[in-house]
């Protein structure tokens, strides 16, 4: 009885926290990280009240740090959960349905291997693919290297002779996936980019002949579809070209930008992402899902089936002739069923609702690079690929990365608006990433205007 009580309260309780979804674009997207003395629970003998709990969750759980759940998140890659997708998942952990076995929840790994033929034809893959989906990125770095190290059928003591190439703007989880799976002793050669910070073709290949004549043996090319510094997409349809003459496998970190191959007007720039060997991208970035939410595919998929599947007379009963059951395809046994909350936001928005936002937000992006452009004030990077702009302010009286350090830092503690740094050859650098289905141009066009303020106050400090 208490327990059916305590259920009917935290139902209850959802429509409050709907409130405060709604209220969230008028609250602060960054608040103080400090909580508050003697306010750190420890785990009770004896049960507390719901409402008490769901109070100090509130208070202390989620009010700290940065707002998830405002269109004025503009740092790193912002994820912004749909409501609906948060509602289907929510779902799912109630039923905890088996989806790794198709003779224990055949709907559920039906929906699963649909989501994932449907990210196949998202970044043009052929209908012999496989794929997995994971807790996100990272994981799925790790997914598509097992894959790319059965291919090759690769032996421990082979591994020092083996050269993996990415570019100086490559994100860490490769190199972290490699260390993961005990491959952290391939040579690794990191390529210079562009002005632009796209990897350079002709260094690539100048290396790739180098480490030939040095006998070692070039492996596995990783490119960006999408660096999260920048927003860079690489030369995918040459670096193709490239892994095809040289035997690369060609592996793209599409995590950010993969899902942007919804978007007519951006097919150009991400052409040549069908003819990679693997593809890592999260729904829980474009895709606007809950985070936990990532995928590996692998062109050739028998690769990712000889990696991960195996066989246990404890499951034989589960077993099904000819089935594409998850667990053949992933490290991965017991986990979430994560195929729902796009299945079903997919359902009920359609396509064309994804594709519509991620138009608009590389739209915001051009739109924020032009007007900033035309402020004296800022130096811009080159223009964005997808939805990311860098900038700096020029301060006259301060060091530029010192000056922009600080600048990054009262922005953060105004609370206002959300954004990150980073280091480019120029320098610190600041950046607005536009990604969340909920920032509109009023966002933008506010975090801009007070950048210009804050900057200018800062320098007028110093006068």
């Amino acid at each position: 009885m208490v327990q059916k009580e305590s259920a009917k309260r935290l139902f209850s309780l959802l429509g409050q926290l709907l409130d405060r979804v709604r209220r969230a674009g008028s609250e602060k997207v960054f608040r103080p990280l400090a909580l508050a003395e003697g306010d750190s629970w420890t785990i009770p003998e004896q049960p507390r009240p719901v409402d008490q709990v769901w109070q100090w969750s509130m208070s202390q759980v989620f009010e700290p740090g940065m707002n998830g759940v405002t269109g004025r998140h503009l740092a790193y890659i912002p994820g912004g959960s749909l409501w609906d997708a948060a509602f289907a998942e929510m779902v799912a952990a109630m039923l905890n349905p088996y989806s790794a076995l198709e003779g224990v929840n055949p709907g559920a790994v039906r929906i699963e291997n649909q989501i994932l033929d449907w990210l196949k034809a998202v970044v043009g893959f052929p209908a012999e693919a496989a794929g997995c989906l994971v807790s996100g990125g990272s994981l799925a770095h790790v997914v598509a290297l097992m894959a790319a190290r059965e291919a090759i059928q690769l032996k421990p003591e082979e591994i020092p002779r083996k050269v993996v190439y990415f570019s100086d703007q490559a994100h860490h989880s490769f190199e972290k996936a490699l260390k993961v799976l005990g491959l952290d002793t391939v040579k690794k050669q990191k390529i210079p980019t562009d002005a632009n910070f796209r990897i350079k073709i002709s260094d690539l290949k100048q290396q790739i002949s180098a480490d030939l004549d040095a006998g070692y043996q070039p492996w596995l090319l990783m490119a960006s579809a999408g660096t999260t510094n920048t927003g860079a997409i690489d030369p995918l349809e040459a670096l193709a070209e490239v892994c095809k003459s040289s035997e690369l496998w060609f592996h793209v970190d599409g995590a950010y930008g993969a899902p942007f191959r919804l978007c007519p007007s951006l097919a150009p720039a991400l052409a040549g992402l069908e003819r990679a060997d693997s593809v890592i991208l999260d729904p829980h970035k474009g895709l606007s899902m809950p985070f936990g939410s990532g995928c590996a595919l692998v062109r050739k998929g028998q690769y990712l089936q000889a990696a991960n599947r195996f066989e246990a007379a404890y499951v034989q009963d589960a077993v099904v002739q000819e089935s594409r059951s998850p667990a053949d395809f992933s490290p991965e046994f017991t986990r979430p069923f994560r195929a729902f909350p796009l299945w079903f936001c997919l359902q009920i928005h359609g396509v064309s609702f994804f594709r519509s936002a991620l138009e608009e937000k590389r739209a915001l992006a051009l739109r924020a690079y032009e007007w900033a452009g035309q402020q004296d004030e800022f130096w811009l990077g080159p223009q964005p690929d997808l939805s990311v702009i860098t900038l700096r302010y020029r301060f006259q009286r301060l060091d530029l990365d010192q000056g922009n350090r600080r600048l990054a830092e009262i922005m953060r503690q105004d609370g206002d608006f959300f954004i990150s740094g980073t280091d480019l050859p120029i320098g610190f650098v600041l950046r607005i990433a536009i990604l969340t289905h909920r920032t509109t141009w009023s966002d933008v066009l506010g975090c801009l205007q007070a950048l210009l303020k804050r900057g200018r106050e800062l320098e007028d400090q110093l006068a």
